[in-house]
């Protein structure tokens, strides 16, 4: 209930719907809509900065011009198939082309593919010219007629239900519009009831703005990830939460931190907490002016936020195709801790291959045919389409910025982060007598689908959130514990954009 607010695109972004006839992200608008929350179809985008047109062109093909000796394919995730020499044999590039295509060549016989790769007539195809072969078969051949492949300012110009490439995406976000929520659980903390959600209309608060009850179970209460958070808390600005503005809603990386839709990428463990403030100062220094927007690494609250609206009717929760337990998000299992991929249910085993993607086909190893089981796949999303955000539970752990009474442990951070003023929007803060914050997806949903829950401290004092991709029943959404700051093998984070 409530009006949506619509999501605030950055320079660059492109507004995205799913094609489900041919399994494609086109560009929204027109007949195709773009979001509709009653239908947990929440509202997507890409991000397209460059201007770099890479095609590729099959005549004139050189060989390994690189000399590097592998085969990385982005749709797959497959490295260091090909012989120690850096050539692969026509037999090999036969049966990766086979895996990638299905047994269906599109436009060419298997022959002209390897003949136009195999230039030199040797009878073998270099490991780059095998990865252009199989983006070929991905993406089609690019033409300045006929290609998905386009800039950015072709994208723009380009009319709704244009094809989106993963070549050209940097980023893909989901958009969390502002609302506010009722917590009155009727259920229990292994099945927990709905959370009650109302959209608020552009920056205005109509939930209650304080609230002393230690739940928000009689009031609405506007969610403090959008609030201005000198104008939330009653002691000093930003005391525990809180944004430099109020806002209307921000956009989250869809995927655990690997980029786009491509799902192949890994995502980025085994870094410090000051490695991720690294890089979410690096996308400002260098994105913000492209894009006239800001990026931070995700906050307790944020995360809250999502996983609030995931629980109401408005996410999967909301979603009629689950029932009973299948209503929790179901675990990305991938020890390759690759992005967008499912268990199949809510507490599955670990696997390190296979599972299924992020839009239901089912892969063996990190190769995804053509068999298809979409619930299986979108049911490890917030919404249970392919519309919601993914990798929230298991996959890796997610340092989420918030701190303990600005302990720095083992974060590489140093003490004027916290002493900055300039900082204060950039994380939640904790002590011994504020040890949660509403909205934030702890103390008002401890326990909830039975995941594990922590306790800040000095010496641990950085929360991280989903559980890793082992973790089983104690793995979900509304699981939270706790860490030094210090690079973890299973610990990673993932990116706010607001305008």
């Amino acid at each position: 209930e409530g009006i949506v607010n619509e999501g605030k695109l950055a320079e660059g972004m492109i507004p995205v719907v799913y094609d489900e006839t041919n399994n494609v992200w086109v560009k929204a608008g027109g007949d195709l809509g773009w979001y509709d929350y009653s239908k947990q179809e929440w509202a997507n985008a890409v991000a397209i900065y460059e201007t770099k047109r890479n095609c590729y062109e099959w005549d004139g093909i050189t060989g390994d011009v690189t000399g590097a000796g592998y085969l990385w394919d982005r749709k797959n995730n497959i490295e260091n198939i090909p012989e120690p020499d850096g050539d692969l044999s026509k037999e090999d590039s036969e049966m990766i082309i086979n895996s990638f295509i299905g047994g269906s060549e599109g436009d060419f016989s298997q022959e002209e593919w390897l003949n136009r790769a195999d230039v030199d007539g040797n009878g073998k195809v270099s490991t780059l010219d095998a990865a252009k072969i199989i983006d070929m078969l991905i993406n089609g051949i690019c033409t300045e007629e006929t290609s998905n492949n386009r800039t950015k300012e072709e994208y723009l110009a380009a009319p709704a239900g244009t094809i989106i490439s993963p070549i050209n995406t940097e980023f893909m976000y989901t958009w969390i519009p502002r609302y506010k929520y009722r917590i009155n659980n009727t259920g229990s903390t292994a099945l927990p009831s709905m959370i009650d959600v109302e959209f608020e209309s552009g920056v205005t608060s109509t939930g209650v703005s304080i609230n002393t009850s230690g739940v928000a179970k009689t009031e609405y209460y506007t969610h403090p990830a959008f609030r201005d958070g000198s104008k939330v808390y009653k002691e000093t600005p930003y005391d525990q939460s809180g944004w430099d503005k109020e806002l209307s809603g921000f956009w989250v990386d869809k995927f655990d931190n690997s980029g786009t839709y491509d799902i192949s990428a890994d995502a980025m463990v085994d870094y410090t907490i000051t490695d991720y403030v690294d890089n979410y100062e690096w996308l400002n220094s260098d994105y913000s002016p492209k894009t006239k927007a800001e990026y931070h690494m995700i906050k307790n609250t944020e995360w809250g936020a999502i996983a609030y609206l995931s629980q109401s009717k408005y996410g999967k929760m909301g979603n009629t195709n689950f029932t009973g337990a299948n209503k929790e998000i179901y675990i990305n299992g991938n020890s390759k801790f690759i992005s967008g991929r499912s268990g199949g249910s809510p507490n599955a085993a670990s696997f390190s291959g296979g599972g299924y993607r992020y839009n239901g086909f089912e892969c063996i190893v990190t190769l995804c045919p053509n068999n298809q089981d979409i619930l299986k796949g979108t049911g490890a999303s917030t919404t249970g389409t392919v519309y919601g955000v993914y990798d929230m539970n298991g996959n890796a752990n997610e340092y989420v910025m918030s701190n303990y009474n600005n302990s720095l442990a083992s974060s590489g951070l140093t003490a004027d982060f916290f002493t900055n003023e300039a900082n204060k929007k950039y994380y939640d803060s904790y002590n011994s007598s504020k040890t949660y914050i509403l909205g934030d997806a702890t103390h008002e949903t401890s326990g909830w689908y039975n995941d594990t829950t922590g306790t800040l401290g000095i010496d641990e004092p950085f929360l991280v959130r989903g559980g890793a991709y082992d973790g089983g029943a104690n793995s979900g959404i509304f699981s939270y514990g706790t860490n030094t700051g210090d690079a973890d093998t299973k610990t990673s984070t993932r990116y706010i954009l607001t305008r």
